[in-house]
């Protein structure tokens, strides 16, 4: 780099190796799922405080509570079908009644079968159940219980556990339980993502910004790594912003929707190029160096200033 009065300056770095960015980056997204993890404790308490997820929950509620395979228990609602299967107190007969109960309810219920018969639904199961390897009906024409040993209990309780999971199925195929569970599970998905996305902005933004000198994340200040400019000194405000906009939206944002490919690639840059950029530093011209704090310079300026004579191990001044 050419300097007042036809000097040249050459800043001697370290490359930081692969190994050391890669954990510098993990020591740092580590601090992002930890802070990531807290956070949701405080956006989910306000969310689920919020009149209109309320009501959304109530919907979901109504509607597997209405369906009559989920039952209030202790304040939370179950699976009818697991409260059964846990339940030591019950014969596999008494555990079947209750089951078939549930279920022709279910499938007779027009909340649920409004386009298509749901008895018929339901006698069809039956109609086709047998007994495995037998290949013999489990149900007789007037759909009554065909094999009457005590022995096949459990083979009829399964069949009611298999039918209790088709009905399941056709209850999550409901609009309106499929509508509110849809924006609940919206709501969280995008709950999770904000809160990390912003944990990322602190981490990977903010915190180098602070870290004025070298830029440094914690894992980089951790490991001793800076980055700097192609002319060796400090990366500016406006450089830095560039650099981190290119990770973000590009690396990690569209990583999020095509399968992680465009982050994949920046790493594969960082272990194969010999000076070790990864697609947001190649842009930028920005480069992860291996350097004590106090051997960056934000400017020339700076240099002159604290080194009015050159120490030759590291600085090489030019004529």
């Amino acid at each position: 780099m050419e300097q007042p009065n036809n000097k040249v300056l050459e800043l001697n770095y370290e490359r930081a190796s692969a190994p050391k960015r890669v954990s510098a980056m993990l020591f740092d997204l580590l601090l992002c799922f930890v802070s990531t993890l807290i956070l949701l404790i405080g956006t989910f308490a306000i969310i689920q405080n919020n009149p209109g997820f309320i009501s959304l929950t109530k919907d979901r509620e109504d509607g597997l509570l209405n369906s009559g395979l989920y039952v209030k228990n202790d304040n939370e609602i179950k699976q009818l079908s697991s409260i059964l299967e846990n339940d030591e107190t019950l014969t596999y007969n008494e555990k079947s009644d209750k089951l078939d109960d549930a279920l022709t309810s279910f499938f007779n219920n027009d909340l649920y079968f409004y386009e298509v018969d749901g008895n018929d639904v339901y006698l069809n199961l039956k109609k086709t159940a047998n007994n495995g390897d037998s290949q013999v009906n489990l149900f007789t024409s007037d759909y009554k219980r065909a094999l009457t040993n005590s022995d096949y209990d459990k083979t009829y309780y399964d069949f009611y556990k298999s039918s209790y999971s088709t009905a399941i199925g056709y209850l999550q195929l409901d609009k309106d339980y499929s509508l509110a569970t849809k924006k609940i599970n919206i709501i969280y998905i995008f709950s999770l993502l904000g809160t990390f996305l912003l944990t990322a902005i602190i981490f990977f933004y903010i915190v180098p910004l602070i870290f004025k000198r070298g830029r440094q994340t914690f894992g980089m200040k951790l490991t001793r790594l800076g980055l700097v400019y192609s002319d060796g000194f400090n990366l500016s405000f406006w450089r830095f912003t560039a650099r981190f906009s290119l990770f973000f939206f590009v690396e990690v944002i569209i990583s999020l929707i095509a399968f992680l490919i465009p982050i994949f690639v920046s790493l594969t840059m960082m272990v194969i190029r010999k000076d070790h950029q990864s697609f947001h530093d190649y842009v930028v011209q920005s480069y992860v160096v291996s350097s004590d704090n106090d051997t960056i310079y934000y400017d020339y300026e700076e240099y002159m200033q604290k080194h009015r004579e050159i120490d030759t191990k590291n600085i090489v001044l030019k004529q």
